[in-house]
């Protein structure tokens, strides 16, 4: 494929790690902001991920495991890639990208490269992304042992994190983006929005598939590096507070907005998205096929 890396769709699982979170955490509250996916990362690839967004923890400067912000997640990275190679040996064609991003603890990075040179899965550095084609990267990917096609960016991809687009807000005519109240108001709680309600989720739907699209239209980097449109749901205190009112989480936010089924929607569609390359997700097992059809079914330059 003469396509570029940084040109080519992956459909990517947003923290992959937290699929590994137990259901029995210590606090439901905590559990239900924090577990962004509902699976392990064979789970996660079956429901169509093809990268996995990665965030590793070096905890008492010896064991490599998985974080979301200050919450550890107690499973072996080793344990977490043994399965990504067992699944890419049963789908000797399928490439998946594992890229990771905010590493945690001193000697975090260092140790990851070692434990990925230790498995024999092979490494991108910036050097190696200018030009970089799919075909070549395929190539580059396939594991002496199990056949299967892993890559691994320990360096990271752009992120493009918009912290203003959350799934709850307060104050209709309040211009998206303007600084949230440090509480909530028993006013404000009436003049809430949500993602789902069908009366105003356009206050939260009509900053995303802006930010998507501003995205989408930027030419890729000459250099290569991968970049990302988070087509999901972020988080700030508000709207936790809000979410918490609702009994919601945000795997629950995911399904109640049925945000995983209109991106792919739009998909469909060749007057939105201009460019692709990380398409990123929450609860990739909520419609990721159709998604993952979607970004194969669109011929991407």
């Amino acid at each position: 494929d003469p396509r570029l890396l940084n040109h080519s769709p992956f459909l990517m699982a947003h923290d992959a790690g937290t699929g590994y979170l137990s259901h029995h955490f210590p606090s439901e509250v905590v559990y239900n902001w924090t577990a962004t996916q509902t699976m392990g990362f064979a789970g996660q690839l079956d429901c169509g991920a093809r990268a996995l967004d990665l965030r590793p923890r070096l905890a008492d400067r010896e064991r490599l495991i998985l974080h979301h912000g200050p919450i550890g997640i107690e499973f072996p990275l080793q344990e977490a890639f043994s399965e990504v190679l067992v699944w890419t040996s049963n789908h000797t064609e399928e490439l998946v990208l594992l890229v990771f991003d905010r590493p945690d603890g001193e000697g975090c990075l260092s140790a990851v490269v070692s434990l990925l040179s230790d498995m024999r899965i092979a490494q991108l550095v910036p050097s190696d992304l200018p030009g970089l084609t799919l075909e070549e990267a395929k190539r580059r990917a396939r594991h002496p042992s199990s056949g299967g096609l892993v890559l691994a960016l320990p360096y990271g991809s752009k992120n493009n994190y918009d912290p203003s687009i959350t799934c709850y807000g307060t104050g209709r005519s309040t211009p998206k983006g303007a600084p949230p109240s440090a509480e909530i108001t028993p006013a404000q709680w009436w003049q809430h929005w949500s993602c789902y309600d069908p009366l105003n989720k356009a206050y939260a739907y009509d900053p995303l598939w802006r930010q998507v699209e501003t995205t989408s239209a930027s030419v890729p980097a000459d250099n290569g590096e991968l970049w990302m449109i988070q087509a999901h749901w972020q988080t700030d205190k508000q709207s936790i507070e809000l979410g918490v009112l609702h009994k919601s989480s945000v795997v629950k936010d995911t399904a109640l907005s049925q945000v995983n089924q209109l991106t792919a929607h739009r998909l469909s569609n060749t007057t939105y998205f201009k460019y692709m390359n990380l398409l990123e997700v929450d609860d990739v097992c909520n419609g990721g096929l159709q998604l993952l059809a979607a970004l194969r079914g669109r011929s991407w330059p």
